[in-house]
């Protein structure tokens, strides 16, 4: 498998995440309940390495500290896998939920002018 977003499929990296889990004996906590717990707390450790920081300070800190860097991409890995797994456990196609959920946010906030309509309504 080529370790690339271009070229990964979500059914590969779920088979993979699970073949993983198996390995080690951890597919009996795949109770929905404790991974979106895990998942949960995994969210947590990324905020807190964005905690109190703008975006542009967080980009200089990326450059001057590669180990940030590291930690964050290692924090974003690990709730991508919770996702697969909670998805595996929940019978949900990631795919037709990506694009059936941004649908209906496309309805939701339709872009009239170049510009979100329903953000426009709250500025005005």
């Amino acid at each position: 498998m080529d370790k690339r977003d271009t070229n990964s499929k979500i059914a590969e990296l779920r088979d993979f995440i699970k073949d993983f889990r198996i390995a080690r004996g951890w597919d009996k906590y795949n109770d929905p309940y404790d991974v979106a717990a895990a998942l949960s707390c995994e969210a947590s450790e990324l905020l807190e390495l964005l905690l109190w920081k703008k975006n542009e300070d967080v980009q200089a800190l990326i450059t001057a500290e590669p180990k940030l860097k590291q930690r964050l991409t290692e924090e974003v890995a690990d709730i991508f896998a919770y996702i697969l797994v909670l998805s595996d456990s929940l019978n949900i196609d990631l795919t037709d939920a990506f694009f059936s959920k941004m649908r209906k946010n496309s309805e939701k906030y339709p872009v009239i002018n170049g510009t979100c309509a329903r953000r426009k309504r709250w500025l005005e």
